[in-house]
């Protein structure tokens, strides 16, 4: 159940002010700039192994121009 709502919140842009303040938290990047600048990204993995065809990210998000996932 927890994995499930999970991932609904932190798949959805609508929670982006709440996510930003999590990554905050835990990370300690600035909130403001979170905001500004967190894009959200794709929540699948590219399949070019065969070990890489099952694995997704929970979150999957863009700062400095580099995908960063999150999973619980």
């Amino acid at each position: 159940m927890a994995d499930s709502v999970f991932k609904i919140i932190f798949q959805n842009e609508e929670y982006k002010r709440f996510i930003c303040k999590l990554i905050s938290a835990i990370v300690g990047i600035e909130y403001d700039y979170l905001l500004e600048n967190m894009t959200f990204y794709k929540n699948t993995y590219n399949k070019s192994t065969i070990e890489d065809v099952q694995r997704s990210g929970d979150l999957i998000i863009k700062l400095y121009n580099i995908p960063i996932s999150m999973d619980i």
